[in-house]
């Protein structure tokens, strides 16, 4: 999948639950991926809901490399998997190919966002294998930014990360909220920026159970 425009992926380029809950359950997209523009996944580019149906994803992945040549400088959004995920489940996914953005904060291994909606709300069982390559901030192995929701669970990266800006880490740039159990991080992080670590970045929640080797 090839354009210079937005909202692209491998499968989908943007699903939205508009009139009802959604599910995206057992899919797998092989092919790379690259774009112009911000929203950029090797399955989905944006995967949304609208505050009041929630989407769920579970047993999928790409193997594709994802790449965009954004320019912007803002959030970017860009992930192996999925570029930008708000929504409810999100388990049993993964994501082998290398992710590369210009510019651009909010890139990952596996995702670039993700915005849970409910507190309860979890990523569970989730990989990244690629290296992720940019020159913004909130950059992470396997999660750029994670946003609410009840935290990340048996899950790992193990691509390296290299970026210029602050919030990398090996598994997750930065989390705003949930705690992080039963994970790692194998990668090698390079960054000249501020608050950088091989597993997170910036934590503001319990980590339990959970190492770097990179």
């Amino acid at each position: 999948t090839s354009t210079t425009g937005e909202y692209v992926g491998g499968l989908v380029g943007q699903l939205q639950a508009q009139h009802g809950d959604e599910e995206v359950r057992n899919v797998t997209a092989s092919g790379n991926v690259s774009s112009g523009g911000q929203y950029v996944g090797g399955l989905i580019g944006y995967v949304r809901d609208d505050g009041t149906h929630y989407v769920a994803m579970s047993e999928a992945h790409a193997t594709g490399n994802v790449n965009t040549t954004y320019a912007g400088g803002s959030n970017a959004y860009v992930g192996g998997l999925v570029g930008h995920f708000k929504g409810s489940e999100f388990t049993d996914i993964s994501a082998t190919g290398d992710v590369t953005s210009t510019t651009g904060n909010e890139v990952g291994g596996l995702v670039g966002r993700v915005a849970m909606e409910r507190n309860n709300d979890i990523v569970a069982n989730a990989s990244a294998t690629g290296n992720v390559t940019t020159t913004g901030q909130q950059i992470g192995g396997l999660i750029g930014y994670h946003q609410n929701g009840d935290g990340v669970e048996t899950s790992y990266a193990r691509g390296d990360v290299s970026t210029d800006g602050n919030y990398a880490g090996g598994l997750i740039g930065d989390t705003n909220d949930g705690s992080i159990t039963d994970s790692y991080a194998r990668g090698d992080v390079n960054s000249s920026g501020d608050s950088v670590g091989g597993l997170v970045g910036e934590a503001n929640g319990d980590v339990t159970r959970a190492y770097a080797s990179g």
